[in-house]
C-alpha cells in the first residue's frame, strides 16, 4: 500500500536498483489506480502484517508517468 497524501493506492513492486556511485536505493512501483502527485512528493510505505497495515518505509517520488483518464 502507498500513500500518496490523502490518497491510498496498492501497489506493486516491479524492480529495484541501488545505485553504486551515490549509495541511492530505488524502486519502480506500478499502481493499482492512478494518483495524482507530482516529483519530489513524500510517500508512505505499507504492508499488511497479521492484518493490520504497519509503515514499512516512506519514498520521494523521482519520476512517473502521466496518464490520459477518459471521461466515463
Amino acid at each position: 500500500m502507498v500513500n500518496i497524501g490523502s490518497t491510498a493506492v496498492g501497489a506493486r513492486v516491479m524492480g529495484v536498483k541501488i545505485d553504486k556511485g551515490d549509495n541511492e536505493k530505488y524502486a519502480k512501483l506500478l499502481l493499482k489506480d492512478p494518483a495524482c502527485a507530482d516529483k519530489g512528493d513524500n510517500v508512505a510505505l505499507s504492508r499488511r502484517i497479521e492484518s493490520h497495515w504497519r509503515l514499512i518505509g516512506w519514498a520521494i517520488i523521482v519520476k512517473g508517468k502521466a496518464v490520459e483518464l477518459s471521461e466515463n
